[in-house]
């Protein structure tokens, strides 16, 4: 599980079976926010039983203060085994928040429950301004991932990405870009 804070802190992930209340919830983590990777972090999440259906939070815990604060529940889905059913894959790409600031076509690939999404490419598009900054790109891809849209679609379902040019920096870019 991805997750970016606010502010210095950690997380960790509890899970547990959908719609067994009584089940105790099995923790994972704890991973602290990255400041280099605006601070992001991971808690991985093994062990879960494939076809099934689980229900998740994740609780934060900022740097200096003893209160968790959760976040969720959400649901998720495990893959099948291999070769024993199917697997709905999603996938697009070129999010360009300045052409359709709501991107309201992430909306109906969530209702239609994927079992993964898969980034395309131009999977978040930066101005002119934003490459010669650190900050603003950051800040550019919180934006494009904080819409209520993303955000609904990056919480319930699990994601793939490949990188194009604007992935990397501005136009035409590569894995060589600063």
């Amino acid at each position: 599980v991805w997750a970016r804070g606010e502010a210095a802190g950690s997380f960790v992930v509890r899970i547990r079976p959908a719609g067994d209340e009584n089940a105790p919830w099995e923790q994972f983590g704890p991973a602290t926010f990255d400041v280099a990777r605006d601070l992001t972090a991971v808690v991985r999440v093994t062990g879960l039983s494939p076809s099934a259906q689980w229900t998740y939070q994740v609780i934060v815990s900022p740097k200096g203060k003893g209160a968790l604060q959760p976040g969720g529940p959400w649901r998720l889905r495990t893959l099948p085994k291999p070769g024993e059913g199917k697997v709905r894959i999603a996938f697009g790409s070129c999010l360009k928040v300045s052409v359709s600031p709501e991107q309201p076509v992430f909306a109906p690939i969530t209702a239609a429950e994927p079992d993964v999404f898969l980034w395309l490419g131009d999977n978040c598009y930066y101005t002119d301004g934003d490459v010669e900054n650190p900050t603003r790109l950051w800040s550019r891809l919180r934006q494009a991932r904080g819409l209520n849209s993303t955000r609904a679609l990056l919480a319930g379902t699990p994601q793939l990405a490949q990188w194009d040019d604007h992935d990397y920096g501005d136009n035409n870019s590569d894995r060589s870009f600063r």
